[in-house]
């Protein structure tokens, strides 16, 4: 479930990008006497994935791919690298479109500014949400990771293929903030989208991030593709490499200097 969106300055750095979002997707959510309870609806997800043991076997994980902007000629490059237990960098690149980078190190969080070229601490709010998102284990976690967790009901969303059934739940983080919604497919019990709002300088942003081609690696089953729109952009990120338990040295997640 880790995020894979630029912060709000990508934002204004593409301001004059016309792409639209269909805003139609999605349909009223109706009520369901057989839907399970939200901790069978999070155990489910856990085994649907590979189950506790497969997942706590995991240590790092470094994924590589490509990344679009949907209705754009804008294609480039994206590279995640995390750590448990709680270590994580992104770094996108896009020709001609600049791109942006964040991480954190277990303790520091950084950001990289594309309107200014620089790379600036993050501190604050951004610090607290940094450390959360950079959770390893979060799957394992939902529960004790949000503070308020109600379920909503069952709703059909419109997915690459069709319309998908799902349990939609609604949570607040313990670190505050707006609620996120989570979209738990009823057939197979995997995380199939997940709504946040970024709050940026021009206000709130509701961010969609579909997660696609859940594929096995290493006994766990890992989103090679996510799509995410974020307010009238719309970014598609596709992974070709994913390899888990492999050594990344720490220095890799300190901020780095740029001349």
């Amino acid at each position: 479930m880790k995020k894979v969106f630029s912060c709000a300055v990508f934002l204004a750095f593409l301001a004059c990008s016309t792409l639209l979002f269909n805003a139609q997707q999605i349909l009223a959510v109706r009520a369901d006497t057989t839907t399970p309870s939200i901790d069978g609806i999070f155990a489910r997800y856990v085994e649907a994935i590979g189950g506790q043991a497969a997942v706590e076997k995991i240590t790092s994980r470094v994924s590589k791919g490509t990344v679009e902007i949907v209705g754009g000629q804008e294609k480039g490059t994206v590279e995640v690298y995390e750590k448990a237990p709680q270590k994580l960098v992104q770094i996108v690149k896009i020709p001609g479109a600049g791109g942006w980078a964040w991480g954190f190190n277990g303790s520091m969080a950084w950001n990289f500014v594309p309107a200014t070229g620089k790379v600036e601490e993050t501190k604050g709010r951004g610090l607290t949400v940094a450390k959360f998102e950079a959770d390893f284990y979060q799957a394992l976690k939902l529960k004790e990771r949000y503070a308020k967790v109600s379920l909503k009901g069952v709703q059909k969303i419109q997915y690459r293929d069709g319309q998908r059934e799902t349990y939609v739940i609604e949570a607040t983080p313990v670190t505050g903030g707006d609620p996120e919604k989570f979209y738990f497919e009823t057939q197979s019990g995997l995380l199939i989208r997940h709504d946040t709002v970024d709050n940026s300088e021009d206000g709130k942003v509701l961010i969609r991030e579909f997660l696609l081609d859940y594929t096995t690696v290493d006994g766990i089953k890992v989103p090679f593709t996510r799509r995410l729109a974020q307010g009238p952009l719309i970014f598609i990120f596709r992974y070709t490499d994913v390899k888990q338990n492999i050594v990344i040295d720490d220095g890799r997640f300190n901020m780095p200097s740029l001349r």
